[in-house]
């Protein structure tokens, strides 16, 4: 028997099934330079309760479950359709994914004409958001590396270009040769 993944339309209506951001809430991404905009388009960033998986993975949780109240966002695919939701709050080392369908929030800027300009890499999603959603959030550094292969980067600082410079290293593939085929050269 096979589970069949969400469709684009599941996710968005799983999305929209969130909490609004209160008062408060949409007070607190000012504060820390997020403008409305990047609060509300392409879609809204909305409020749930969601419980952390091994793998960089998250299950949301009805409100009398054990949890964490986290921000949630869709994440478009590199082809710019709904393929996940992310979920983070400021106490989370890194975001977290609903499927793990993609490697980064704001995939879809991958291929995104970008005029010469290196792609934005943020540490986090705040400085993704006060970037007007221009850029990309390492989730999965090892997807990401294969994805981001050739592009040239921009990070926040050398600190980070650092990181980066680690988090995106592949390791080169084994390579033997058979002794036989040489010899018989």
């Amino acid at each position: 028997m096979s589970t069949l993944l969400p469709t684009s339309s599941d996710i968005v209506e799983l999305h929209y099934r969130q909490a609004r951001l209160s008062q408060c809430q949409m007070n607190w991404w000012r504060r820390h330079g997020v403008s409305t905009t990047a609060m509300c388009e392409p879609s809204p960033i909305f409020f749930a309760k969601i419980a952390l998986q091994n793998g960089g993975v998250f299950d949301f949780v009805t409100v009398e479950e054990e949890g964490t109240r986290a921000f949630v966002v869709m994440v478009n695919d590199e082809f710019g359709e709904p393929a996940d939701i992310c979920a983070w709050c400021p106490r989370m080392r890194r975001p977290a994914l609903w499927l793990g369908a993609v490697c980064m929030l704001g995939q879809d800027e991958v291929n995104a004409p970008t005029l010469g300009e290196p792609l934005r890499i943020f540490r986090n999603p705040l400085g993704w958001l006060r970037a007007e959603r221009r850029g990309v959030v390492l989730i999965d550094h090892r997807s990401a590396a294969r994805q981001l292969e050739g592009i040239s980067l921009e990070a926040e600082d050398a600190a980070h270009a650092a990181e980066l410079r680690r988090a995106l290293a592949r390791p080169a593939p084994k390579i033997t040769w058979r002794r036989n085929a040489e010899a018989a050269e």
